[in-house]
């Protein structure tokens, strides 16, 4: 065994984040605004908003033209101009992208990208 063992060798980080987004759709589907939700899980309506999305269970329109303006190549500053919106606002509505986690669960992500 090389280095130091592991503190909680049962911990699996992708199980976890896989559960805790589960709940997340569970109480979406439940709540009856995502304000109403964010306050419930004491968080920021953009934390929500794009975890919601990253989670493939939240879309609109400006989350739409956003993600297309985004994979055509436009980079952030350009988002802004074209949407009006802040650089916090234009994040919100992309979805996480970093993290192995995520990795695991994306619908779009296979291994060999």
């Amino acid at each position: 065994m090389a280095g130091r063992p592991k503190k909680k060798p049962e911990y699996n980080p992708e199980l976890q984040f896989n559960n805790f987004l589960q709940e997340l759709r569970d109480a979406y589907e439940e709540a009856d605004s995502l304000r109403s939700l964010a306050d419930e899980l004491n968080i920021s309506l953009l934390k929500l908003r794009k975890l919601l999305i990253t989670a493939d269970v939240f879309t609109s329109d400006i989350c739409t033209e956003i993600n297309d303006l985004h994979q055509s190549g436009k980079k952030i500053p350009e988002i802004m101009k074209l949407t009006g919106l802040s650089r916090a606002s234009v994040h919100s509505y992309l979805p996480y992208t970093k993290g192995k986690c995520l990795k695991t669960w994306r619908s779009d992500y296979t291994p060999y990208d």
